[in-house]
């Protein structure tokens, strides 16, 4: 029981700080950043780049519907949440549910803005040179923000959803409540998430090279592979590799002669570029 305990708060909090408990932002994190590396160009960047921003504006789209709905809803609950904006009596639920649906409307504005602009600009691409411009630092960050505008417009919503709860369904303390226990639930949601895109961008499980032998994966359990997942992670920590080297050496065996102290850290740039010759790729396919 120690062990899965120990083993569960390793792989949410980190054995070295507690980067789980923050969702990908920046560029050294950033999940479609290690995206644009790990894919080869014979994979298509410009259709994955494109798709996921029509996905985007789909789901912003319903998130300005139920907004809209809620301001501008014919209702007694509609009627007190315009009152409350107008006379500007913070002292009212009804003034923070349209405080909070106002935020949520524009987040999903701002949104719908991004991806449908970054979703025009990614499809004038050429498929030879979708790489170059989404792996560079305009590219990456276009496509980032568009994202984490989405992201932003769904928690708000959730702001949003609570605080009506409180106000039409259970007002008073037993409202709280619940609002507290789903707060708690989308927390352990976007921390079990956070935490596998983390545990996917520093093992490289986005690459093409396979983490372990087939003959070994298969032979070991869901803990075990936990463990050497968890394992790599911290290889992975120390090695600090950049990005664009990441994926374009044979990552897994660079951790594994780590491991056994046959590699110095840091890592020189000369030395990485070094390691995409051939004879070094022969060697992983021994490991």
């Amino acid at each position: 029981m120690t062990g899965y305990f120990r083993r569960w708060t390793t792989f949410f909090c980190g054995s070295q700080n507690c980067e789980r408990f923050v969702p990908f932002q920046g560029s050294k994190t950033s999940f479609r950043s290690h995206l644009a590396w790990a894919k080869r160009r014979n994979v298509n960047l410009k259709e994955l780049a494109t798709q996921r921003c029509l996905k985007s504006t789909t789901v912003v789209a319903l998130i300005i519907n139920t907004n809209l709905a809620i301001l501008y809803n014919p209702s007694e609950v509609g009627d007190e949440i315009r009152a409350g904006l107008k006379a500007g009596d913070w002292r009212t639920m009804g003034f923070w549910i349209g405080i909070a649906s106002s935020i949520s409307l524009f987040l999903s504005v701002f949104a719908l803005i991004a991806n449908y602009t970054a979703y025009s600009i990614f499809n004038s691409l050429s498929t030879q040179n979708a790489p170059i411009i989404l792996r560079s630092s305009i590219g990456r960050y276009t496509w980032q923000k568009s994202g984490d505008l989405v992201n932003h417009s769904m928690k708000s919503l959730f702001v949003v959803a609570a605080l009506s709860y409180i106000e039409i369904a259970q007002p008073g303390p037993l409202g709280a409540t619940f609002a507290t226990i789903w707060a708690a639930l989308l927390f352990w949601c976007l921390l079990t998430t956070t935490s596998l895109g983390h545990t996917i961008i520093h093992t490289g499980a986005m690459g093409h090279d396979p983490i372990l032998r087939q003959s070994v994966e298969e032979n070991m359990g869901p803990d075990q592979l936990s463990d050497h997942l968890l394992h790599q992670m911290d290889l992975a920590r120390k090695a600090k590799i950049p990005l664009n080297y990441q994926y374009q050496i044979p990552f897994h065996y660079v951790l594994k002669e780590i491991e056994r102290g046959n590699v110095d850290l840091p890592i020189p740039p000369d030395k990485l570029n070094n390691m995409r010759e051939s004879q070094f790729t022969r060697k992983w396919h021994r490991y």
